[in-house]
Parts: C-alpha cells; sequence; structure tokens
C-alpha cells in the first residue's frame, strides 16, 4: 500500500473515531428525552429498549435495541436506534436482511460529513442522510456490500443518518429536500 493511501486510510479511521466519540458526547438529555420519547406509544417513555424481532444469522440473537418511527411521506420506517460505539460501528453488519419498513437511525448530536461504511454487510443499502431540521441532504442509493472498506459520506452536512434496503428510496419516491418526521 503506497504512503499516500496509508495516510488517506488514516484520515478515515481518525474521522471515523471522532464521529463515534462525537456520538458518545452527544447522548445528553436533551437528545436521549426526544428520541426515547418516540421510542413508545405510551404517554411516559420507556427506558427498556423495545424487542423488535430481525433477521440475524443464526448465532446471533435478536436485536434488543430501542426504536423510532420515521415518517418520510408515505413511508413509515420501524428505525432500531444503536446508543453504544459498538452498536455505532457494528451497525446493521452481519445480518441476513432487513425486513421491509425498517431500518437502523444513527442520531448525532451535530451536523457533520461522518463517514459510513459496509464492513460485514451482506446486502445492499440506501443511505438517506438528514440535516438537524430532519431535511433530507443526500441519499446514497444501492450501497454495495463489497464496498468496504471504503467509507461514503454526505454531500452536505448532516446529523440523522438513515440506513435501509437498497431501493427503498427509489421505489418510494424520497428525494432530497424531502423532511421526515419522528
Amino acid at each position: 500500500m503506497s504512503r499516500p493511501t496509508q495516510i488517506l486510510f488514516l484520515l478515515l479511521f481518525v474521522t471515523l473515531l471522532i464521529g463515534v466519540a462525537n456520538f458518545r458526547a452527544s447522548r445528553t438529555p436533551r437528545i436521549a428525552t426526544a428520541l426515547a420519547s418516540q421510542t413508545n406509544a405510551v404517554d411516559k417513555p420507556s427506558k427498556e429498549p423495545v424487542r423488535q424481532e430481525v433477521s440475524r444469522h443464526a448465532d446471533e440473537p435478536a436485536s434488543e435495541l430501542p426504536t423510532t418511527t420515521i415518517q418520510l411521506d408515505a413511508l413509515t420506517i420501524n428505525a432500531e436506534l444503536p446508543t453504544t460505539s459498538l452498536e455505532y460501528e457494528r451497525g446493521l453488519g452481519g445480518r441476513d436482511k432487513l425486513s421491509p419498513g425498517s431500518g437502523m437511525l444513527f442520531a448525532l448530536e451535530t451536523p457533520g460529513y461522518y463517514p459510513f461504511w459496509m464492513k460485514n454487510m451482506l446486502f445492499p443499502l440506501d443511505i438517506i442522510w438528514m440535516d438537524e431540521h430532519k431535511k433530507i441532504v443526500d441519499i446514497t442509493y444501492n450501497l454495495p456490500p463489497d464496498s468496504f472498506p471504503r467509507t461514503v459520506t454526505p454531500r452536505s452536512p448532516a446529523q440523522y443518518i438513515l440506513e435501509v434496503a437498497a431501493g427503498t428510496a427509489h421505489t418510494n419516491k424520497i428525494n432530497i429536500g424531502d423532511t421526515a418526521t419522528f
């Protein structure tokens, strides 16, 4: 590997670590409360995660992550919310598939150019990048699982990053400029 390539990979890795560190520092009560209030359909937010069955390898347990409901025009997504740096790093990696109408939402404290990868992914994804107002600022379509170790970043700073099954954005006519509610 050439020296410039090594430096590029090092910079990307450091950027990823900074993004994860920023996320861990970002779990302020304001964001945690806002997301927790969407987690369950009861008046009081629950600190207990909502159990959601997802397809994984046989040796992996079903997801125990909290979830939130995201509305993008007529599309409703039941999105898991990673809460630890390990969950952020793992993302959807290692799963056999993603059920229709489901995804994973990465909620960060501040907008930025956070790099995402396809490590251990077994199926392609669409990545929907949203700013602090939940307005879509970029969409990465049909990102193949074999693209790792390459990372992708949005064209504009994003604070909320939604991963869904490939084809979801196109099929549901999700466009840059649309706004999500959650």
